[in-house]
């Protein structure tokens, strides 16, 4: 089991838009499927550029009170909230609230590989239903051990 915040086999139900650009063009580059942290950048490269764009210079001081006001609807990463943001009317916290879920590893005999499936929670905000199975015990366990 893993705890996460990008999802590279979702697929329906599970994803947002971008992501079947995203993951495909990243095969196609790098041969391997995205992580978490690639998703990461790939929404840190957007933000940057929709900030210096609202800034309309590169100043470092406008760049960043620009960030601080960042609004834009989730891309690769789900937030809490639905949208991309590090400030409310009310508070400025400096990060995006990321909405974490927790996928277990099932083995597929057909590919030969495991592949991750998100158990926990069954529903995303903005995005709707992610559960994709339930948690099972391995054969094998037994309590205690």
């Amino acid at each position: 089991m893993l705890e996460s915040k990008f999802a590279s086999y979702a697929g329906p139900p599970f994803y947002l838009p971008m992501m079947d650009t995203y993951v495909a063009d990243y095969q196609e580059e790098y041969d391997t499927i995205p992580g978490m942290m690639g998703a990461d950048t790939y929404d840190a490269f957007y933000i940057a550029k929709d900030a210096i764009e609202r800034a309309g210079t590169l100043d470092k001081s406008a760049v960043r009170d620009a960030i601080e006001t960042t609004d834009l609807p989730q891309m690769l990463i789900i937030t809490e909230s639905g949208r991309i943001e590090f400030s409310t009317e009310t508070e400025t916290y400096h990060e995006i609230a990321p909405f974490t879920f927790v996928e277990q590893l099932f083995y597929d005999e057909e590919i030969g590989e495991t592949r991750p499936q998100v158990i926990w929670p069954a529903i995303a905000p903005g995005v709707g239903t992610i559960k994709q199975t339930e948690f099972v015990l391995p054969e094998n366990y037994e309590p205690g051990s």
